[in-house]
């Protein structure tokens, strides 16, 4: 967020916008989110804990509300930075120093050796702290994914989609990071919905690997939070 906010300095409103539509804005955006969601969570039930000492008649109503939307947006998060990270030390990375020549803050701040520093740790961070930070997430907290939430991957890709699709309407450009939006009735490179269609199947390719990897290191399989869910505590 600090890299988008000093970047800002020297893009016009239209290319802020453009943001929206790159995937890494939308990883460390949901990492943010979900560490926000589960520090809210844990908060919680601390003070929850605590004040069932004086009052255990006291009513939390919104405390598996607060569990449920920590684990689906780190579930949602989870995924699409592992996709993202790939993505990028296997497609990005190696095309780094000509993806400089087509960006804004070449545009903005010519070819200097200070500007493309900062453009490739720019890169590198975005790309790879999101990833990092959800890993340890999963590896530090007590959480388990579940297949039932498969339907958050398409979810998630087709409002990309649409995101997509409304930046390019507005800013008036034809391709908007990687989706083309003049090719949508053929079958060539970077069609939209075919891109977002292959990504949508990556995202639930690796929601479905971290649900049998959760579910086996805890012992806690779907099947067991059927009771749970029923009778919260």
């Amino acid at each position: 967020m600090v890299f988008l906010m000093m970047e800002q300095l020297f893009t016009g409103p239209i290319d802020s916008l453009e943001n929206l539509a790159y995937l890494n804005t939308w990883s460390y955006l949901l990492t943010f989110y979900t560490n926000l969601m589960q520090w809210k969570s844990a908060n919680y039930e601390v003070e929850k804990k605590e004040a069932k000492t004086t009052d255990p008649n006291k009513s939390y109503p919104n405390s598996m509300w607060y569990k449920a939307f920590a684990v689906t947006t780190l579930e949602i998060a989870s995924a699409l930075n592992f996709v993202n990270l790939i993505g990028f030390w296997f497609f990005v990375f190696p095309n780094s120093a000509s993806a400089y020549d087509t960006a804004q803050l070449n545009e903005a701040l010519g070819s200097t050796w200070a500007a493309q520093a900062y453009f490739f740790l720019r890169n590198y961070v975005v790309h790879t702290v999101p990833f990092l930070v959800t890993t340890a997430n999963i590896c530090l907290a007590d959480v388990v994914f579940l297949e039932t939430d498969w339907y958050l991957m398409p979810t998630t890709a087709m409002f990309y989609l649409l995101v997509s699709f409304s930046i390019s309407a507005y800013s008036g450009k034809e391709q908007i990071y990687i989706l083309k939006w003049t090719n949508t009735d053929t079958y060539i490179e970077f069609i939209p919905f075919m891109v977002m269609c292959a990504y949508m199947l990556a995202l639930l390719s690796v929601h479905f690997i971290l649900c049998i990897m959760t579910q086996v290191a805890r012992q806690r399989y779907v099947n067991d939070f059927a009771k749970y869910n029923a009778n919260p505590q």
